[in-house]
């Protein structure tokens, strides 16, 4: 009798829906005895999509403000178990859509959460294998809101605050994208306050195609396209821990598009006096030019263990310099330049021959320079048959004609000290999402 009263109640108009859902929550109401259900809740369930609301199940509606219209739980605390399971099949469609309307306060597109410390926060799949599809896509107008806020509760464990990924060969693992224009607004926050765990873990397994494992946006002229941070203050943590096994893929790739402008590529900052804003454990390469407004030096390891340094000699110009050694003849010896050393620098251009005699002589002197050699002769007409050791110095190729070039260090400097307060005002965001 029940099921063929609800039954009834669905087959009928919006109207009829209506009154038979109210008559049915007091009913229920009454029959279980629940207090203040009808003063905070309000709906309808529908079996089929509906032609107004264009929804298949329309939840109810919760007026309080402590509570949730829809409340999923999970209460294993082993397995693989799923608080909400949501799933898209259509190549443009939506795994998950989660939307804050307010314009204001401290609002989630989207919270979930996860006791398990094997389990997920946030587990979305689109499983379609084309298409630009969306594992999950949250929106957040307010300019303090938080597009997407995963939390991993668990101190210990291997557990993720949010786990993301995509097998389309030109698909994204994690898209973020914070479209406020103005303010210190995030494209993703994420945040892991275990001592061995990690504060984004993005993965795109496809081994072949432009992928990204993660691939974030920002359109303000004040924000972050990423920003990690690892708030625990003891262990070897990460604020961002990127990695790439391709044996011609990138660990991290970073760009500055700007053609104006003083951008950066990457830009490391470190506060302890003996740390590092960057480091590289291997070799590193430049691609232009490198300017330091310290020492450059060489570390070098001493018999007693200690290290040492040993420190760059600098230049007003750009000079090449090669070193030789050469031997007399009857006071005369030619000199050949070495070609491969001749092609990285300009020796049509004047360039200069210091001399070291290896014996007792009248004097040395350098005659009849080309590009190719140099000659060295005895001065005075002396007959000499000594060696001699030779230091050359010539102008880099394409270069000749750098000097003491002007560095434009205040706006650089004020680059700096901006990038170093909008990092203060993260931090400042950040306390903020703690208190709330």
């Amino acid at each position: 009798m029940f099921l063929s009263y609800i039954q009834t109640i669905t087959r009928g108009g919006m109207e009829m829906k209506t009154k038979g859902f109210i008559m049915l929550a007091v009913f229920i109401s009454c029959f279980l005895e629940i207090s203040r259900v009808w003063a905070d809740t309000a709906g309808y369930i529908d079996s089929g999509q509906n032609s107004i609301t264009y929804h298949g199940v329309v939840g109810a509606r919760y007026n309080g403000t402590g509570g949730s219209a829809i409340y999923g739980s999970a209460a294993a605390t082993t397995g693989a178990t799923r608080g909400g399971s949501f799933q898209s099949n259509s190549t443009s469609g939506t795994g998950v859509y989660g939307w804050a309307g307010a314009s204001t306060g401290y609002t989630y597109g989207g919270s979930f959460q996860s006791w398990s410390t094997s389990g997920t926060g946030v587990h979305s799949w689109a499983s379609a294998t084309t298409g630009y599809t969306y594992g999950g896509r949250f929106y957040n107008s307010s300019t303090d809101g938080t597009g997407v806020y995963g939390q991993a509760e668990a101190s210990t464990g291997y557990t993720y605050g949010g786990s993301f990924r995509s097998n389309s060969t030109s698909g994204a693992g994690v898209y973020g994208q914070a479209a406020a224009t103005t303010g210190n607004t995030f494209g993703g926050f994420f945040r892991n306050s275990s001592t061995s765990g990690t504060g984004v873990y993005s993965l795109a397994i496809a081994s072949t195609g432009y992928t990204y494992g993660g691939r974030f946006y920002n359109s303000s002229t004040s924000g972050t396209g990423v920003y990690g941070q690892a708030t625990a203050s003891t262990g070897y943590t990460y604020g961002g821990y990127f990695r790439n096994s391709s044996t011609s893929g990138t660990g991290v790739y970073s760009w500055a598009t700007a053609s104006t402008g003083y951008t950066y590529g990457v830009y490391g900052r470190t506060s302890s006096p003996s740390g590092y804003g960057v480091y590289s454990k291997g070799n590193m390469k430049v691609e232009g030019a490198l300017t330091v407004t310290g020492i450059k030096s060489a570390v070098v390891k001493l018999k007693n263990g200690e290290s040492v340094s040993l420190y760059a000699v600098e230049a007003s110009e750009n000079w090449f310099e090669d070193f030789g050694s050469s031997t007399l003849k009857k006071g005369r010896a030619l000199v050949q330049i070495d070609p491969t050393f001749a092609e990285t620098v300009n020796t049509d251009k004047e360039y200069h021959v210091f001399l070291t005699p290896n014996g007792d002589c009248k004097g040395l002197y350098v005659t009849n320079k080309k590009g190719t050699c140099f000659e060295v002769r005895e001065l005075n007409g002396g007959k000499s048959g000594i060696s001699f050791s030779y230091r050359l110095v010539a102008k880099r190729k394409g270069y000749e004609r750098q000097r003491l070039a002007k560095v434009n260090e205040d706006k650089m400097t004020v680059m700096t000290t901006t990038k170093g307060e909008n990092m203060q005002k993260g931090e400042a965001m950040e306390l903020a999402s703690q208190v709330k």
